[in-house]
């Protein structure tokens, strides 16, 4: 039996819930509402078992009850639980909360800010040829990217302040996939890393090197980290010098991904497999 609309829309004036008014059913089995959609379009007042036969051929996963929103119970369908109580947070009282078509906006699944969910006030900023532009308010950052038709790309999070790349974010996650699923059909290659310090001895790189060609002639990539620590920062050419050592005896057993990047307190680099 169909349900048939009572009004074109529902009259909602503001909403003044806070998010722990929020709840899903089945919790309050008993109790009847009306239920919309999300084009505000009626679908009739009924319970909750048969708001859930309603939702379940709407194909959304859960109901929210708001009960102080509306002058009556209302149910919405929705996507996620999360959703909802995300576009409270943010002050969007009468709306529902859908997934971003804009990736400009949103969190990727790779949990990979970029853009305006960076939110940090000050970022490290390399630029796409890989130039240190130094500390930038992020405002700026994002307004450098946004006139090259680049995105900003947060790549060392965890740095202070995190270190940020301005690049074409969709190009990167296309070669990305199409190496992996190149990839996919012969060795499953991984990235190992050896770490240095501009202080390392001679000893001990040697060691390093020998590991790092052994992950070489097994097709895994190679990344060569050195590593600064307290006063060390003052003396970048040392771990420069530590850097250009190490490259000079890989290279004959693989070849250079990039030129070597200052991020933060590392001089990084990656070396694939010939």
């Amino acid at each position: 039996m169909g349900v048939s609309p009572l009004e074109p829309e529902l009259n909602r004036p503001e909403a003044s819930s806070r998010p722990g008014n929020l709840n899903v059913l089945p919790s309050r089995r008993r109790e009847k509402a009306e239920y919309i959609d999300f084009n505000s379009r009626n679908m009739g007042y009924s319970g909750s078992y048969r708001g859930m036969e309603l939702v379940h051929r709407l194909e959304f996963s859960h109901v929210l009850l708001s009960d102080r929103c509306w002058s009556k119970q209302i149910c919405l369908p929705i996507i996620s639980q999360h959703a909802v109580r995300h576009a409270f947070r943010r002050g969007e009282r009468n709306t529902v909360a859908l997934p971003g078509k804009d990736r400009r906006n949103e969190r990727n699944s790779d949990q990979t800010r970029i853009n305006s969910n960076i939110r940090e006030r000050q970022v490290r900023v390399i630029s796409e040829e890989g130039e240190q532009l130094g500390i930038l308010d992020t405002e700026a950052a994002l307004t450098r990217a946004r006139d090259s038709g680049l995105d900003l790309v947060e790549v060392a999070p965890t740095e202070k302040p995190p270190v940020c790349r301005i690049m074409d974010y969709g190009k990167y996650k296309y070669e990305k996939g199409k190496k992996r699923a190149g990839q996919s059909s012969g060795h499953q290659g991984k990235l190992k890393e050896i770490r240095l310090r501009p202080k390392t001895g001679e000893h001990d790189i040697g060691f390093k090197v020998k590991q790092a060609v052994g992950f070489l002639k097994h097709k895994d990539k190679v990344q060569v980290s050195v590593i600064f620590r307290g006063r060390e920062m003052a003396h970048i050419e040392e771990g420069r010098r530590v850097m250009d050592s190490v490259l000079e005896e890989l290279l004959q057993h693989g070849k250079l991904d990039g030129n070597p990047m200052q991020m933060g307190r590392r001089m990084m680099c990656t070396v694939s497999p010939k």
